[in-house]
């Protein structure tokens, strides 16, 4: 309340000054709305309760890391997104429109140090403006300041991955950036640089600008490119560097457990993209076809309404984070290739749906276990729920007290497995299980390919492994 009040006697006195009309008048102005979702990196969970504040308003991040909060339009706002644990983020100097709407991911790291600074870095770009129309190889230079030393400076147009020809700058306080814009389709679009310091802070900065570049094709691209689609599941959170999260579970009409649906074949999933601890994405690959410059990929959550998520340049492949993907839940893409003469053949369409995370237990021989069969019987068992025509399969290595791996086997779908041999006598041995994945295969036609994949863990071996026993007489 004293901060409202603060800002109203602020205000006031400013409107006293200047004659610009009455408070009322200034309380009254248009305005626009910011959205986004706050996680855990990128890909992994949505970070609930994350305070999202700036003058005159304050908001906390729901159960999937949303956010959404209205500004005065005509004004520049930043954004302190902050959440225990995790270094701070800040959408930096933000100018919205009457009624426009922008939507931000928020990747934030956990926190390097508590004696460090958490206070965001600052970003300077010279040499591009705001509403700059662009043509030909644009230079400018973005600049970071900050208490901390800068990690990495990311640099994105028309998307959330890829930018600047998939340039990365790094440890550097000033970068000068040769941007190509000739790679890109005519139009408006959206630069958006992303700065992380060593503390795992968060800046978020964006301009609007337009392509308008000459025609030097006669001819649209023709051929449609092969497209493959696939999601990744991880049963632990790798921690990606900046993007998205989970869809709210309004969406759904959920009456019932807002995180869970169940599927017509009886399954069910947790509907938030990343469960906790977990991590997962959408990849798109594409063959590359004559006369293209570039590529536009195109999202749908229902096969019909597909909206454009990027411009790809010198690359065949996409890494989607989005917010709205999620376990158990269908999404589809289309590639477009495009040159200056306009958009060419499109590809298929084809989907593809991320598997349940999942980890894996070692059970036996026990950790510790003496007197076991020289032709031991090995079990384990796994925490997922996946569908029937889920493939599973575990890779199994057994090693001598030396490390030294004397076996290894493929198991699929099955969790047992009888040593095909006869081992040492009173001898200790280790064994583990790595690599384990579930499987599934949805499209292959001569047009594209669809599959999923969930990795247990970080593929590094089982959850509580590995376990050390010493065989009998």
């Amino acid at each position: 309340m004293r901060k409202i009040l603060a800002i109203l006697l602020l205000v006031t006195l400013v409107f006293a000054l200047t004659g610009c009309g009455t408070v009322l008048d200034f309380l009254r102005r248009p305005t626009g709305t910011v959205t986004g979702y706050v996680t855990d990196s990128r890909g992994g969970e949505g970070l609930e309760g994350a305070a999202v504040s700036g003058i005159g308003f304050e908001t906390e991040t729901n159960a999937e890391g949303y956010f959404e909060v209205d500004i005065w339009s005509g004004y520049d706002f930043d954004l302190l997104i902050e959440k225990e644990g995790y270094g701070s983020a800040i959408i930096q100097g933000l100018n919205l429109e009457e009624d426009e709407v922008v939507e931000f991911n928020v990747p934030c790291r956990p926190a390097f140090s508590s004696t460090m600074s958490k206070v965001p870095m600052n970003i300077e770009i010279e040499g591009l403006e705001e509403g700059d129309e662009l043509g030909e190889v644009v230079t400018f230079t973005v600049t970071t300041e900050g208490d901390n030393a800068l990690y990495g400076l990311y640099g994105f147009f028309n998307n959330e991955n890829i930018g600047f020809e998939s340039e990365i700058y790094t440890e550097l306080d000033e970068a000068e950036i040769n941007w190509d814009t000739t790679l890109y389709p005519n139009g408006p679009g959206y630069l958006l640089l992303h700065a992380y310091d060593l503390m795992g802070n968060l800046t978020i900065y964006r301009i609007l600008v337009d392509i308008d570049n000459e025609e030097v094709h006669a001819d649209e691209p023709e051929d449609a490119p092969f497209l493959m689609t696939y999601s990744m599941t991880w049963g632990m959170n790798p921690r990606f560097h900046a993007e998205e999260r989970a869809e709210r579970f309004e969406e759904f009409g959920i009456t019932e457990d807002p995180f869970v649906i169940t599927l017509p074949h009886g399954i069910e999933f947790d509907i938030r993209s990343a469960p906790e601890g977990a991590a997962l994405y959408n990849v798109i690959i594409w063959d590359l076809v004559a006369g293209a410059t570039g590529y536009s990929v195109y999202r749908s959550f229902d096969g019909t309404d597909f909206h454009k998520i990027a411009d790809i340049v010198g690359d065949d492949a996409y890494f989607d984070f989005c917010a709205q993907l999620a376990v158990g839940k269908e999404t589809y893409y289309k590639v477009i290739p495009y040159n200056s003469k306009g958009e060419g053949t499109a590809s298929a369409e084809i989907s593809t749906t991320p598997l349940p995370p999942f980890n894996v237990y070692l059970e036996g021989p026990a950790d510790g276990a003496v007197d076991v069969s020289l032709s031991p019987t090995f079990t384990w068992t796994h925490d997922g729920n996946f569908a029937e025509d889920v493939e599973i399969t575990h890779s199994i290595w057994l090693f001598e007290a030396t490390w030294w791996k004397i076996w290894e086997e493929d198991v699929i779908d099955e969790e047992e497995i009888v040593f095909p041999a006869v081992l040492e006598p009173l001898a200790v041995y280790s064994w583990d299980i790595f690599g384990s994945r579930a499987d599934i295969d949805y499209y292959d036609e001569a047009d594209g390919l669809s599959f999923a994949i969930s990795f247990a863990g970080e593929r590094d071996g089982s959850k509580n492994g590995e376990f050390i026993f010493t065989t009998g007489e």
